[in-house]
């Protein structure tokens, strides 16, 4: 079933001009600036990068009740490519704008039915390897439950 949800993830942020709007220009092959675990090595910031964190399927009397997952979501900023804002200030933006569009937000499963979809708990850090810019990560860990 994980191909289903990042499908409807990706379908749910690729769908909004809004978010789009907050992310660089996709590299070539690519049609939005948002990538399942790990952006393109020529992918510019800022992008959105997705990743399951944990899932467990519950169960009733020997058949699967519904799944239980959580995903890590989070807008990705650069002192590279950030121009007039700072990259905390658009790492912020990007996860305001995905806490708008998945808390209590409707994902198109293909083959389930969304049971709930909630914001969590927030996840925000960066990072700076050694001559290379500074990126940082803001965003969110989001419970998704589905049958």
């Amino acid at each position: 079933m994980s191909q289903a949800i990042r499908r409807a993830i990706y379908g749910k942020l690729a769908g909004d001009s809004t978010l789009n709007a907050l992310l660089a220009t996709p590299p070539t092959g690519a049609t939005h600036s948002i990538y399942h675990q790990q952006a393109p090595d020529k992918a510019d910031a800022p992008f959105v990068i997705f990743n399951q964190q944990a899932g467990t399927p519950a169960y009733t009397l020997g058949s699967r009740a519904y799944d239980n997952e959580v995903w890590h979501i989070r807008g990705v900023a650069s002192s590279a490519t950030a121009s007039t804002s700072s990259p905390d200030d658009v790492a912020d933006a990007i996860s305001t704008r995905l806490n708008a569009l998945l808390t209590d937000g409707t994902l198109s499963i293909s083959g389930a039915t969304q049971l709930y979809l909630r914001r969590e708990s927030n996840v925000e850090y960066s990072e700076q390897p050694t001559g290379q810019p500074r990126y940082v990560y803001a965003g969110a860990l989001y419970r998704l439950m589905y049958q």
